[in-house]
């Protein structure tokens, strides 16, 4: 209770889910966050008495979310084994490897009653970044290889790269004058 006077509160809420099966590797997720709070004391800019003012910062009306995936498919699913180095539900024989193909997403999203940053500051931002909601997109294909190299029975080395291509937007509103940037 006394770090919530001195902090302010803040709420998360998070899920996700992911898995590596014969076939596919992926990962789903999604994050919620309200509130935000700094554990450090901040120059206000203000003075008092002739004394600088430090205080905490505190926003209660800021909320953040992300959710995304990504989806990968594993061709040589009868020799190659993406479980079996990392969570022994599978086995793998041999050494092998695979190409793997796959899509990956994400949306993020930012918003305040005010912009984002104090108002003492604005000066040092560009009228873009003076926003107070922002959200972002990226979606892309990815195609890469992996490999695994056994040693004895039950002990894996695996090595991937999946590197991947993306179309990307951004778009945000400015708090001072509600003009409206995007970017794609």
């Amino acid at each position: 209770e006394y770090q919530q006077k001195i902090y302010g509160n803040s709420h998360q809420y998070a899920l996700a889910t992911g898995g590596n099966s014969r076939r596919f590797i992926y990962d789903v997720y999604y994050r919620y966050t309200k509130g935000f709070r700094s554990r450090d004391r901040y120059l206000t800019g203000d003075t008092l008495l002739g004394k600088p003012v430090w205080d905490y910062l505190y926003r209660p009306d800021i909320t953040n979310y992300n959710v995304g995936f990504n989806f990968l498919y594993v061709f040589n699913n009868k020799k190659f084994s993406s479980a079996a180095p990392y969570s022994f539900t599978q086995r793998q024989k041999k050494s092998a490897g695979s190409l793997l193909v796959g899509t990956y997403a994400l949306l993020y999203g930012l918003t305040a009653d005010t912009v984002m940053f104090p108002d003492s500051l604005r000066k040092s931002f560009q009228p873009e970044l003076q926003f107070k909601n922002a959200s972002s997109y990226t979606w892309g294909i990815s195609v890469g290889y992996t490999y695994s190299l056994t040693i004895g029975k039950y002990w894996y080395l695996n090595t991937s790269t999946v590197p991947g291509v993306s179309f990307q937007g951004f778009y945000s509103t400015n708090a001072f004058d509600q003009t409206a940037y995007q970017n794609r």
